[in-house]
């Protein structure tokens, strides 16, 4: 099974999506991004680790060329080419952890 970047990281950013099982879960195990237990190995968190950095200028680029309002998720697909909207979702909610954006409405984000 060929995984794409975006399904991998969106998967391995949402514990709750790999917790269903299956053979999308057992190809993560095969693969090395999980345990059997379903944790993140050291391989997946540098993985999450270097999707996000290489992904989130981009994202950010896409929020600040729209004044962060009405910045919605296919602008992002289309403009930094990501294609899994949980994969947009994980980064924008790691963009808020890390104090560079703070959502304030469904589709309205404050540059901090």
């Amino acid at each position: 099974m060929n995984i794409k970047d975006d399904d991998l990281f969106a998967a391995l950013s949402n514990s709750q999506m790999h917790r269903i099982g299956g053979k999308f879960t057992d190809e993560l195990i095969k693969q090395g991004y999980l345990t059997h237990s379903n944790a993140n190995t050291e391989k997946a968190e540098i993985f999450i680790k270097n999707y996000y950095e290489s992904k989130k200028d981009m994202v950010l680029k896409v929020i600040v060329k729209k004044n962060g309002r009405d910045t919605i998720f296919e602008d992002i697909q289309r403009e930094a080419g990501i294609a899994n909207c949980d994969a947009i979702d994980a980064i924008i909610r790691k963009l808020e952890d890390n104090g560079i954006i703070k959502q304030v409405g469904i589709v309205i984000f404050d540059i901090i």
